[in-house]
């Protein structure tokens, strides 16, 4: 697989994870005040991660599920909130509407052992911002940073990012992440923004890392993509930042097309000049390749896939042939009704 691409895969994964990080609620759970020197040190005091694992340990055999039956660990999954909104000021005026009593806006993932010990967590996991504190925005809130800034650093760190080793490392990592995104010092209690001065708290809140994460599955697409699977032509192809040269349409009059189209979902209404076009077009594309179709709302482009998936699960048929395995998928999650 190209460097580029192998490049992209990481960028998607890296930009999943994030998205599926959300805000923590300091009033929903128990938490811990942890001294910034600790982190830097990679080491917090043992009594307080005794106290750590006691309670998750705790909770754990309290859930009666039987996924969670589990024995008490000496290391667990940790999450720190490095960053904390404490006073949010609006042209010099005191506002505390929208930042409540603590509200966290940088996160780290660790691992926490019963000697205190920190160490990097797997590579599924790394620092985030809660995207609500990003612009833009769909409502207004405490903006600290901008997407874009994000993005940028994340595509720019996808090497340094496999590198990490070590905790120093790790920790770094998150320093800088967090001065490309909030453009500031990591050590300054001040954020200053374009309407607002937001001060943080003097220490970092230690939580239990409970987040589930439902696009695991999807992740571990992006790992295999990016470690084990061959070169893909329609993969490397999807990636590809080059413009394609315009392919001549397929007449509509052509003989062979017409032998081509031996399956139709719906026989009540036949296809327009439009769809037969595209239909001509999907059966002579060759592996790797792509089709894109784009039509305003009613305008038979679910009509057209129809028409495509019958025509495949017919010409297997006939040529005797395992039914094809077809993915259908929707940017607005819901369901299609050929599925």
């Amino acid at each position: 697989m190209k460097i580029l691409t192998k490049d992209m895969t990481q960028y998607f994964k890296t930009a999943l994870a994030s998205q599926t990080m959300r805000e923590i609620d300091f009033k929903g759970g128990r938490f811990w005040e942890i001294p910034f020197e600790s982190l830097e040190k990679g080491k917090i005091s043992k009594e307080t991660a005794g106290e750590f694992l006691k309670h998750i340990n705790k909770s754990r055999r309290l859930d009666h599920t039987t996924k969670n039956r589990e024995e008490d660990k000496t290391s667990e999954k940790a999450l720190f909130c490095l960053k904390t909104i404490r006073i949010s000021y609006t042209e010099t005026v005191q506002d505390n509407s929208k930042a409540g009593e603590l509200t966290g806006v940088f996160f780290l993932p660790a691992m926490l052992d019963s000697k205190g010990l920190l160490a990097a967590p797997d590579s599924n996991s790394f620092p985030w911002i809660p995207r609500t504190f990003l612009e833009p925005m769909t409502e207004p809130q405490i903006s600290i940073g901008k997407v874009s800034d994000l993005d940028r650093f994340l595509g720019e760190w996808i090497s340094q990012r496999k590198q990490i080793e070590s905790w120093n490392d790790y920790y770094s990592y998150a320093k800088r992440l967090y001065e490309a995104v909030f453009r500031t010092p990591f050590n300054r209690a001040l954020l200053n923004t374009d309407s607002q001065m937001i001060g943080f708290e003097g220490y970092c809140y230690l939580f239990a890392d409970d987040i589930v994460n439902a696009s695991f599955h999807i992740m571990d697409l992006y790992k295999s993509l990016h470690e084990t699977i061959p070169d893909s032509k329609l993969y490397e192809q999807f990636l590809n930042q080059e413009i394609e040269p315009a392919q001549p349409l397929i007449p509509l009059d052509d003989t062979n097309s017409m032998m081509r189209h031996v399956g139709q979902m719906n026989g009540e209404y036949p296809l327009s000049d439009s769809q037969r076009e595209a239909l001509n077009q999907f059966e002579v594309m060759k592996e790797g390749e792509i089709l894109a179709v784009s039509g305003p709302p009613g305008t038979g482009k679910t009509t057209l896939i129809q028409s495509i998936v019958a025509n495949m699960y017919v010409r297997h048929a006939l040529n005797e042939d395992r039914a094809p395995i077809i993915i259908a998928t929707s940017t607005n999650n819901q369901e299609s009704p050929y599925t």
